[in-house]
């Protein structure tokens, strides 16, 4: 074997290697810039710079569009809570006898308010041949007129929630 055919098989095996080499790297470059696409997007940034600053300007819109509807949503809460205290959250009935005649017990109070003691007191007065009924308005428990002791009865338990129906 000659000089130059020694020179020709060595260049083959390092061109060979070469070539193996660069293949290898070509397959480690695809796997690199299939990972840098799913860092960077859709392919309108150049650099990682980029894409944080967009991701920083799409979390800035979101944060404003949350901020807007807790500040709604409070709103709605604080409505809510205001038709609520106007809610009827305390009843209470208490039936009697108003004129000790053995009438079964045929008369009645009934007291309707809210969670501040504003409503309503309703009474019937039951008679064997008439009945009566009377209505006081009641504002923060405190009655318009004097109440009966029946009256102011119905009304502690409705204010105190404790009445039974």
């Amino acid at each position: 074997m000659n000089f130059s055919t020694s020179i020709a098989i060595g260049s083959s095996i390092v061109a060979g290697i070469a070539l193996l080499i660069a293949v290898a790297v070509a397959f480690k470059l695809r796997k690199i810039r299939a990972d840098q696409r799913v860092l960077l997007g859709d392919g309108n940034h150049a650099d990682l710079v980029s894409v944080a600053a967009s991701l920083d300007r799409r979390i800035s819109a979101e944060e404003s569009k949350l901020v807007d509807y807790s500040e709604a949503a409070s709103l709605r809460f604080v409505a809510a809570e205001q038709r609520l205290s106007k809610s009827v959250s305390g009843v209470s009935l208490l039936r009697y006898d108003a004129f000790d005649e053995g009438s079964g017990q045929q008369s009645f109070s009934l007291a309707i308010v809210d969670e501040t003691g504003t409503g309503a007191v309703l009474s019937s007065l039951v008679r064997r041949d008439t009945a009566r009924v009377y209505a006081q308005t009641v504002n923060r428990g405190k009655a318009d007129r004097s109440l009966s002791p029946e009256e102011q009865e119905v009304l502690r338990l409705a204010i105190a929630g404790t009445g039974e129906l």
